[in-house]
C-alpha cells in the first residue's frame, strides 16, 4: 500500500510541474505573439508590407503554440485533478479521520485575532505609561504619585 501510494505522489508531483511548465510555456509564447504583432504593426506604420505580413505570419504560429500549450496543461489539470482524488482515496485507510480543515483553520485565525488585540492593549498601556511619565516629570512630581 505505501507503494502504491508513493507512486501516486510522484506522479501527482510530476503532472504538478508538468501543468506549470506548459503555463508558462504558453505565457511566453502569448508575450512572443504579443512582441510579433507590435513588430507587425511597426512595419505597417513605415509601409513595409512583406515585413508586416512576416511579422504577423510569426504571431500567428506563436498564438497557435500558446494554445496548443493552453490546451496541454488544461489536460495535465485533469490529471493533477484525478491524481489528488486516488490519492485522496489512499488516504485515511487504519487512521483516525483527519480533523476538518475549516475548524483548524477558524481556531488559527482566532488565536491570532486574541494575539492582536493583547498586543494592542500591551502597547496602549505602554504609550499610557510614556504618558503619564512625561506629565509626572513636566510638573515636578515623582513617578506613580
Amino acid at each position: 500500500m505505501d507503494e502504491t501510494v508513493q507512486s501516486i505522489r510522484t506522479a501527482l508531483v510530476d503532472a504538478i510541474a508538468g501543468e506549470h511548465r506548459f503555463r508558462r510555456e504558453a505565457l511566453h509564447e502569448r508575450r512572443e505573439t504579443e512582441r510579433w504583432e507590435r513588430r507587425a504593426e511597426m512595419a505597417e506604420q513605415r509601409n513595409l508590407a512583406d515585413m508586416a505580413t512576416e511579422a504577423r505570419t510569426r504571431a500567428e504560429r506563436h498564438s497557435r503554440t500558446a494554445s496548443l500549450y493552453d490546451r496541454r496543461a488544461g489536460e495535465m489539470r485533469v490529471q493533477v485533478d484525478r491524481l489528488r482524488d486516488a490519492l485522496a482515496a489512499t488516504q485515511g485507510h487504519g487512521r483516525a479521520p483527519p480533523r476538518p480543515a475549516a475548524a483548524s483553520l477558524e481556531s488559527r485565525i482566532s488565536a491570532l485575532e486574541v494575539e492582536s488585540d493583547l498586543e494592542r492593549l500591551r502597547q496602549e498601556r505602554r504609550q499610557s505609561r510614556a504618558a503619564n511619565e512625561v506629565n509626572a516629570a513636566e510638573s515636578g512630581q515623582p513617578e506613580g504619585g
